[in-house]
């Protein structure tokens, strides 16, 4: 009877590992050849035209009924025709948006052949929840960079804003937060905190020598204490952003990428 025990426990243990480091595994570095074939060289129809499209998890998700806003701000910083589309995974991390980068098939591929001059990733989030560590974030950002430039695309990162972590643990089923803390003590980093990820972003920019151009928006450009009441920029969830989170991030937005288009 115990040496039946002890074979179940062993196999449970062994069912765990598996399902954890299928979870935190690497994705495939040349899913974009595998999957699809893309134009690096694609044309708007109207060259003067700034197309951007904002990509990533449920912030992209969500923004899609504030598209209308940004184009104006970017048209009255830029003087010129705008078009925005956002495309968003909710509770997506950033393997699973540069899954979809690859995707044509219910991802972002078929928008980014469409030949955007600027993407605006918003991820991070849901990779530090989950614990995933930041060497899993970074390593799955540089592919979604490099991917973007390969198709003469320059991106647009948001740094991780500091959301409610608490209120994200209360949402979550108690054995997803369960497997999160296992994630975070495996990973070796601190529960409920994003710096480790920013700062491990920040250093990836700064020592690698991309092949394109980056804008980055650091998250205290606009969502930093001090300027306004950062609760004021959430809906009750403290996760997603309302209305006016998404006025002050967008204009910060339009800053840098009106910058970039002028320059």
């Amino acid at each position: 009877m115990l040496a039946v025990i002890i074979v179940i426990i062993v196999m449970i243990m062994l069912c765990l590992v598996s399902q954890l480091y299928l979870y935190c595994s690497y994705a495939d570095e040349q899913l974009l050849d595998i999957r699809t074939t893309y134009t690096a060289d694609v044309c708007h129809t109207d060259s003067d035209t700034i197309s951007v499209l904002l990509i990533g998890d449920s912030w992209a998700a969500y923004h899609q009924s504030h598209d209308l806003q940004l184009e104006k701000l970017l048209q009255q910083m830029t003087g010129r025709g705008v078009s925005v589309t956002s495309k968003g995974l909710v509770g997506a991390k950033t393997k699973a948006i540069y899954e979809a980068l690859c995707d044509s098939v219910g991802g972002f591929l078929n928008e980014l052949q469409q030949k955007a001059d600027y993407c605006i990733v918003s991820a991070g989030i849901n990779d530090a929840v989950a614990g995933m560590g930041p060497d899993n974030y970074t390593h799955h950002y540089t592919l979604i960079i490099r991917q973007l430039h390969r198709m003469g695309i320059t991106p647009v990162i948001i740094d991780m804003p500091d959301v409610d972590y608490n209120k994200v643990r209360q949402r979550e089923a108690t054995l997803m937060g369960l497997r999160h803390r296992l994630m975070s003590l495996a990973m070796g980093i601190p529960d409920k905190d994003f710096r480790p990820y920013r700062h491990a972003l920040r250093e990836l920019l700064k020592a690698t020598d991309h092949n394109g151009p980056i804008i980055y928006v650091p998250h205290e450009e606009w969502n930093r204490q001090g300027v306004f009441d950062t609760r004021q920029l959430y809906l009750k969830d403290g996760i997603h952003l309302n209305s006016q989170g998404y006025s002050v991030l967008d204009s910060c937005l339009a800053s840098h990428i009106a910058h970039s288009a002028m320059h």
